[in-house]
């Protein structure tokens, strides 16, 4: 029979389904203010990486109405990319 120690219970958090439930467990024991804080964080964080796209000129989703936000290079969802350059030296 085994023993059930803490170094297995490390071992039941080494998926993706065991991290996330993991994750819910730590965020269930916060605070309501830290709750707040936490999610308050994530939408800035949400923020700034999206205006971060925008100034490299890349597509992201516009928080305001869930739509594309369209970027300036030809990377943008559905849009096929630029020809590569060649040299014209001959």
């Amino acid at each position: 029979m085994t023993s059930r120690n803490k170094d297995d219970s490390a071992w039941d958090e080494a998926s993706w389904k065991g991290h996330r439930l993991a994750q819910h467990r730590a965020f269930l024991r916060l605070s309501f203010p830290d709750k707040l804080k936490a999610v308050e964080a994530m939408g800035d964080f949400a923020r700034e990486m999206l205006e971060n796209r925008r100034d490299r000129g890349r597509p992201g989703i516009d928080p305001e109405t869930d739509g594309l936000a369209r970027g300036s290079q030809s990377e943008q969802v559905g849009e096929d990319p630029k020809p590569y350059p060649t040299s014209r030296k001959s």
